[in-house]
C-alpha cells in the first residue's frame, strides 16, 4: 500500500506540473490575444477619430456656406469628443495589455513593442473524442492520482489491525588473521497479533 501510495504520489506531482504548464500557455495565449485586441482596438480609434474630425471640417464648412444648420456642427463637434475619450480608453487599453503581457512573460515592461501579424491558430479536429480528451487533461490527471493515493492511503492506515510476521536473522563470527573460528548464528520469527 506504501508502494501504491507513492507512485500516486508521484504520478500527482507530475500531473501538477503538466497543469502548470498548461495554465502558463493559457496565460500567456490569453496576454497576447489581449495586446492583439487593444493594439487593433487602438489603431481603430485613430482612424476614427481622424474621420471624425475630417466630417466635422465638412459640416462646418457647410454651415459657413448656410447648407447645414448650428445643431449639425455641435453634433460633429460632440462625435469628436467622444472620439478622443474613445481613443484615450483604448490607449489605457493597450498599456494595460501591454503590462499583463510583460507580467505573464516574466519581464519588467514591453515600452515600445508591438505585434505584427495575428493570433496564431490551428486547425481544430473534425470531431474529438471529448471523453479521451478529458481524460488525459492534467486536471483529470491529478484527481485520479490524488484519489489513487488516498486509497492506499486507507490501505496503509488499515494495515495497523491486521497481524505481521516479522522474520530476523544474525550471522557473526571471531577470528585473528584467517577465518572465523568461532560463528554465531541466531535466527528470530516474530509474529504479532494487534488486540
Amino acid at each position: 500500500a506504501l508502494v501504491e501510495q507513492t507512485g500516486a504520489t508521484t504520478e500527482l506531482a507530475g500531473a501538477t506540473l503538466d497543469q502548470t504548464a498548461v495554465q502558463a500557455s493559457y496565460d500567456l495565449r490569453s496576454a497576447f490575444a489581449g495586446l492583439l485586441y487593444a493594439q487593433r482596438y487602438l489603431e481603430l480609434s485613430e482612424r476614427i477619430l481622424q474621420r471624425r474630425t475630417e466630417n466635422a471640417q465638412m459640416v462646418e464648412l457647410h454651415f459657413e456656406g448656410g447648407i447645414e444648420n448650428r445643431g449639425s456642427v455641435m453634433l460633429s463637434k460632440a462625435f469628436i469628443a467622444q472620439a478622443r475619450y474613445d481613443k484615450v480608453v483604448a490607449k489605457n487599453t493597450f498599456d494595460v495589455s501591454r503590462q499583463q503581457l510583460a507580467r505573464v512573460m516574466g519581464l519588467d515592461g514591453l515600452d515600445g513593442v508591438t505585434i505584427e501579424g495575428g493570433m496564431p491558430l490551428a486547425d481544430p479536429e473534425p470531431e474529438p473524442d471529448l471523453k479521451a480528451t478529458a481524460a488525459a487533461t492534467p486536471l483529470h490527471r491529478q484527481k485520479v492520482a490524488t484519489e489513487r493515493a488516498s486509497k492506499a492511503g486507507v490501505d496503509v492506515a488499515k494495515s495497523s489491525f491486521f497481524p505481521s510476521l516479522d522474520l530476523t536473522g544474525t550471522y557473526s563470527g571471531q577470528g585473528s588473521g584467517g577465518p572465523p573460528s568461532a560463528s554465531k548464528r541466531s535466527l528470530m520469527v516474530q509474529l504479532s497479533l494487534p488486540i
